[in-house]
């Protein structure tokens, strides 16, 4: 089963409060480790959810591509995948 948009929206906000985290314990030194994977995550995360909302509003919607956002929830899960090996190398 695919996720719903409300899952996506859902890891967007948890992506986001992590970056306010960084950037919070961050205000007096440099840029914490792991911050260009959050705005990379973020990003896919925004194409999700923007190529749904576009598919969503033509007049046939093809479940297929908005299903799979046109490619972009395979960058999603492959992110996934490298963040769940990288916690697990840890």
């Amino acid at each position: 089963m695919k996720p719903t948009n409300d899952y996506f929206r859902t890891r967007r906000r948890l992506v986001e409060l992590k970056l306010q985290q960084c950037r919070f314990f961050a205000a007096h030194r440099e840029r914490p480790a792991g911050v260009e994977e959050l705005l990379v995550e973020r990003e896919i995360l925004d194409l999700v959810l923007l190529n749904r909302r576009l598919e969503a509003s033509r007049p046939i919607v093809d479940l297929g591509r908005w299903r799979t956002a046109n490619g972009a929830v395979a960058l999603a899960s492959e992110k996934s995948k490298e963040n769940s090996a990288f916690v697990r190398r840890s």
